[in-house]
């Protein structure tokens, strides 16, 4: 039996011993409503049908940082849920008037 840790001390058991194993720490998350995103980026976005699905996206996602749900217009895309994530130069606002709702990700303690 081969013992692995990764890098969140979180310890599981190989049956091979030349088997890769990683191990996944499962961290709760939830979402709060927010009127204003800073740094994001929102290039390319895949949309999602329902809320549920893109929270299950986002909570997958290390780099996910909250999502929008688009309002219903004659868009493609409209009434749908797209994710976007930390880092980029675009400002993601309630002002802006495509989105119905945006939502950030946080960690439940």
């Amino acid at each position: 039996m081969i013992v692995q840790a990764d890098k969140q001390e979180k310890v599981v058991k190989a049956d091979k011993p030349d088997e890769s194993v990683k191990a996944v720490k499962h961290i709760a998350v939830s979402y709060v409503a927010a009127d204003e995103v800073l740094d994001a980026v929102y290039e390319d976005p895949k949309h999602y049908n329902t809320e549920a699905d893109v929270e299950f996206a986002c909570n997958i996602s290390e780099k996910c940082r909250g999502y929008v749900h688009r309002i219903n217009d004659d868009s493609p895309d409209a009434g749908k849920f797209s994710t976007f994530e930390d880092g980029g130069d675009y400002i993601l606002t309630k002002q802006h008037g495509w989105i119905a709702e945006l939502k950030i990700k946080t960690e439940k303690h």
